[in-house]
C-alpha cells in the first residue's frame, strides 16, 4: 500500500517535472480589489511559527505601505500549532480570536494551517477553516488561505495510518493539491507561498530559502512568503517594490541580513500569477466543460521574458476527466471529483475542482404500492436506480407525516391510523411513489355469553370486545356451525352486540372486525369466540 501511494505521488511529480510545474501562486479570481488608498487596511494573520517567524507579517506591512496602501497588521500565533487547536472553543486562543475579532475592524484574516493537518487529516482542516471563516465573515472580514513550505529534508507522515516518507517535492505536491481543494471548495482566496519556494529554488539556486533547521523559512523564505501574500490579499503586483533591505522604508529593519539583489530576485518570482476562473464546475458524464485561467505578471519582469506565456492542462484523474493540454476543454468521463490543473511554461499553477455526475434515468421501488402497517410498525425502502453508476441521491417525503414520517434514508415510521403517500425522488426530478395504509389492530377478547331468556327454544348471545379508540365502527360477523362462511350480522357501535333469537342446542362463532373511515385501514377479523346455545 505503501509503495502505492508513494507511486502515485511520483507520477503526478513527474508529469509536473515534465512540463515545469513548479508550482506558484494564486487565486487572484476571488482576491478582493485594490483597496482605497486613504484608508487604513487591517489584516490579521492567525498560524504557527511559519507565521511569525522573522516578522513575516509585518513585512507585508511594509510592501503595501510601501506600495501606497496603508496598513497594519496584527498576529495571533503559537509554534506549532493547528487550525484545529485554533478553531476549538474551548482553547484560550479561539477566545482570543473571538474577542480580537469582535473588538476591532478587520479586512482580512489569513489562516495558516500545519502542514501535517492538511497532509495527514484534511476533513479536519477543512472543519476548522470553515469554523473560522463562519466568524470571519461574521466580523465582515475576507478569509485568506495561506500555504507553506515543505520540509526542505523530508519527513515521514502517516497517510491511512501507515508511516511514510515523503521528499520536498512530493510533500509540496500534496499541500499544494490539497490547499487549493479547501479554497475551492469553501470559496476563498489562497496564496500558495510554499510553491514559490519550489519555484524559487530552481531559478535561484543560491538563495538559502530555509532556516538552519531546514524546515522553518529563513528571512529570505519569509520575505518570499510576504511578496506572495501580498500579491493574493491586494491582486497588485510586488515586482520593483521599494520596501527592501537598506531601504528608508525598513524603519524596523525587519530586512537586514537580506540581500538587495535576493530581495529583487524574490520579487520576480512572487510577481507572475495565474487563477482559473472555474474553481469549481460540476459536469455531467458525457459533456464537456472549459477551464478558463487568467495570467498576470509585470510587464518589465525579465525573468518571464524568454519563457513564454503558454498554459497547458493537466488532468489529475484522465479516468474520470480528460482534458486537452492546449485549449482546457474538459470532457466528463466518469462519474467522481478530480482536478485539472493550469500550468504555464515557468511553472506557475492553480488547480481547479470537478465533480462528474450522472443522472438517473429511471427508479423503482422493490416494496409493492399498498402497504398495509400497524401504528408503531417501520420500514426501510429498498430503491434502486437506473443506469447503475447514477450519482443522483434520493429526497423521501410523506404526504402525511402525522400518519407515516419518512428519514432521509427512506425509513418510514407508521405513527397513526390512515393513510399517506411516501414519495422518493432524484436530484434530477425522477419519482416514484407508493402508498401506505396504518391499519387498525384486530380486535381482542372477544366473548360470547349466553343471556337468559323465558323461551323455551331459543335464545340471545351476548358478545363483547375490547374496544378500539380508532375504530368509527365495528362488524359482527356470525356462523353456524357445520356451515364454513362467516356471515355479516350487524354494525356496532360500541364494544357489544346482542344477538337475538338464536335457537337452543346449535353452536355459534362469532368475529368482529374494527372499521375506520378507509377500507384498507380496516382491521382483519379477530380470533372466534365460540358457544353452543343451551
Amino acid at each position: 500500500m505503501k509503495k502505492n501511494f508513494i507511486g502515485k505521488i511520483c507520477w503526478c511529480l513527474s508529469i509536473m517535472l515534465t512540463v515545469m510545474c513548479f508550482y506558484s501562486p494564486v487565486q487572484a479570481a476571488d482576491s478582493p480589489d485594490t483597496p482605497e488608498k486613504e484608508s487604513i487596511i487591517h489584516i490579521l494573520f492567525i498560524g504557527n511559527s511559519s507565521t511569525y517567524y522573522n516578522s513575516m507579517p509585518k513585512i507585508v506591512e511594509g510592501l503595501a505601505n510601501a506600495n501606497g496602501i496603508p496598513t497594519e497588521v496584527s498576529s495571533i500565533t503559537a509554534g506549532n500549532y493547528k487550525l484545529t487547536q485554533f478553531a476549538d472553543t474551548t482553547n484560550a486562543y479561539h477566545k482570543q480570536i473571538a474577542e480580537t475579532l469582535k473588538k476591532e475592524k478587520w479586512d482580512y484574516v489569513v489562516l495558516q494551517d500545519h502542514r501535517e493537518s492538511v497532509i495527514q487529516s484534511l476533513s479536519e482542516s477543512e472543519k476548522a477553516v470553515t469554523s473560522l471563516k463562519k466568524m470571519i465573515d461574521e466580523a465582515g472580514a475576507q478569509t485568506i488561505l495561506y500555504e507553506t513550505q515543505a520540509d526542505l529534508n523530508g519527513r515521514d507522515f502517516k497517510i491511512d495510518d501507515i508511516s511514510v516518507f515523503l521528499e520536498q517535492e512530493q510533500i509540496q505536491y500534496l499541500l499544494n493539491r490539497n490547499y487549493y481543494e479547501l479554497s475551492n471548495k469553501l470559496n476563498v482566496a489562497l496564496s500558495p507561498a510554499g510553491m514559490n519556494y519550489v519555484r524559487c529554488m530552481q531559478v535561484y539556486p543560491e538563495i538559502n530559502l530555509y532556516y538552519t533547521d531546514f524546515q522553518h523559512p529563513s528571512l529570505a523564505g519569509s520575505y518570499l512568503a510576504a511578496c506572495s501574500l501580498y500579491e493574493t490579499i491586494f491582486d497588485d503586483s510586488v515586482y520593483e517594490n521599494e520596501f527592501v533591505p537598506g531601504s528608508e522604508l525598513d524603519e524596523e529593519g525587519l530586512l537586514k541580513g537580506l540581500e538587495l539583489e535576493e530581495a529583487q530576485k524574490i520579487q520576480a518570482v512572487a510577481d507572475e500569477r495565474l487563477s482559473i476562473k472555474e474553481k469549481t464546475q460540476t459536469i455531467v458524464k458525457g459533456f464537456t466543460g472549459k477551464i478558463t485561467v487568467e495570467r498576470k505578471t509585470s510587464e518589465n519582469n525579465l525573468l518571464y521574458e524568454e519563457i513564454g506565456s503558454r498554459v497547458r492542462y493537466l488532468s489529475l484523474n484522465d479516468r474520470v476527466v480528460s482534458v486537452n493540454q492546449n485549449t482546457g476543454k474538459i470532457t466528463a468521463l466518469k462519474p467522481g471529483e478530480t482536478m485539472i490543473m493550469a500550468l504555464t511554461d515557468s511553472g506557475v499553477m492553480a488547480l481547479s475542482s470537478v465533480s462528474v455526475t450522472q443522472p438517473a434515468t429511471s427508479i423503482s421501488i422493490e416494496e409493492k404500492n399498498g402497504i398495509k402497517l400497524y401504528r408503531g410498525d417501520k420500514l426501510s425502502f429498498t430503491v434502486s436506480l437506473a443506469p447503475i453508476d447514477s450519482t443522483d441521491s434520493i429526497q423521501w417525503t410523506s404526504s402525511d407525516p402525522k400518519i407515516v414520517s419518512v428519514s432521509a434514508s427512506g425509513e418510514i415510521t407508521a405513527k397513526k391510523i390512515g393513510t399517506a403517500k411516501i414519495t422518493a425522488e432524484t436530484d434530477s426530478g425522477i419519482k416514484e411513489t407508493r402508498t401506505v395504509y396504518v391499519r387498525l389492530k384486530a380486535v381482542t377478547k372477544v366473548k360470547a355469553k349466553k343471556v337468559k331468556t323465558s323461551q323455551k327454544k331459543k335464545a340471545s348471545v351476548k358478545i363483547t370486545w375490547k374496544k378500539n379508540s380508532a375504530a368509527v365502527v365495528y362488524y359482527v360477523y356470525r356462523r353456524v356451525k357445520g356451515s364454513s362462511k362467516y356471515k355479516k350480522i350487524a354494525n356496532a357501535y360500541s364494544a357489544k352486540y346482542t344477538d337475538k333469537n338464536r335457537v337452543k342446542g346449535k353452536t355459534y362463532y362469532y368475529k368482529i372486525r374494527a372499521v375506520y373511515s378507509i377500507t384498507k385501514c380496516n382491521s382483519l377479523k379477530s380470533a372466534y369466540a365460540k358457544i353452543t346455545v343451551k
